[in-house]
């Protein structure tokens, strides 16, 4: 991979990877918050009974949608920023794949929110293979897609005993989800439900899931700071009054999934009745950060 020619960074691109980074950062947290919260389900639903098991996953299915969202309005942002340059072609297919991942997200959250099961019936018949093995092609194939491309921009600080780590993890974290591919009978009755397995595997699939992913942030540290240090990306600085696209974007973004997280849980919670909150303000000022970021790299 380091034999193929070195792409530098702009300035622009260089902040673009660094919001990446902070993304890739939050959601290895929000991974992790999740799966502890599985541990409070059992006491939880024996407090507020199914309401507590729905107001979980509506809430989780909420935050995988948004940080698919964010992260491919991030990506496009990277292959927008590259323009004609070799590695655009990577980071346009990149686009595609994350796009396919956040329909999947939304479909799930959707799910949650109206109570009916799209995937079910195919998961309980001849469609539960392929359907799954799409599921996890797709963010394969993004994961070796991004990482080539950080290779390429990294000009030479990404090593190959990176890229041998990143793989080693990557494949690990992949082979630990293959189960999934039985007939979800099989994998319940197999897996899920056994008391020593089903932890085993869950905490395993985790653990490497978390520690690839925070391989690639390291990565994209690497690529952020050696861009930053080279001479030839140096531009003249941008007007300090004028926050950049891509920051007005995250920031808003940021503020759209905390006021969205905090009204679904808060909806949740009296769902037997009572009242809740909606977070217009934080929702409506996450809502104009991110539209003026979109209108800003218009402009641009």
């Amino acid at each position: 991979m380091q034999s193929a020619p070195a792409v530098a960074p702009s300035q622009p691109l260089t902040r673009v990877l660094r919001a990446i980074m902070i993304v890739r950062a939050v959601e290895i947290g929000w991974m992790v918050l999740m799966r502890l919260t599985t541990l409070a389900l059992p006491a939880g639903a024996a407090a507020f009974g199914s309401s507590f098991f729905t107001a979980y996953e509506r809430v989780s299915s909420t935050g995988w949608a948004l940080f698919s969202i964010v992260g491919l309005a991030l990506i496009a942002m990277v292959a927008q920023n590259l323009g004609p340059r070799p590695p655009a072609a990577l980071a346009w297919w990149a686009v595609a794949l994350a796009a396919a991942d956040a329909v999947f997200s939304l479909v799930f959250t959707f799910e949650a929110f109206a109570a009916v099961d799209v995937f079910a019936p195919m998961t309980r018949a001849l469609g539960h293979l392929p359907l799954t093995s799409v599921m996890l092609a797709l963010p394969l194939a993004f994961d070796i897609l991004f990482w080539i491309l950080l290779v390429r921009l990294g000009r030479g600080c990404v090593s190959t005993q990176w890229t041998t780590v990143y793989g080693a993890l990557r494949g690990v974290s992949l082979l630990l989800s293959l189960p999934s591919l039985l007939p979800y009978d099989t994998y319940r009755a197999v897996f899920l439900q056994n008391p020593v397995i089903g932890p085993v595997l869950s905490w395993s699939r985790l653990a490497f899931a978390a520690a690839h992913a925070l391989t690639a942030v390291l990565a994209l540290g690497l690529v952020a700071r050696s861009a930053a240090s080279s001479p030839a990306d140096a531009q003249p600085a941008a007007t300090p009054a004028k926050a950049s696209p891509q920051r007005d974007m995250l920031v808003g973004g940021l503020w759209l999934a905390g006021g969205l997280i905090v009204t679904l849980v808060s909806y949740s919670s009296a769902s037997g009745g009572g009242r809740y909150v909606i977070t217009t303000g934080a929702i409506a000022y996450g809502l104009v950060r991110v539209v003026r970021g979109m209108m800003k790299m218009g402009d641009g």
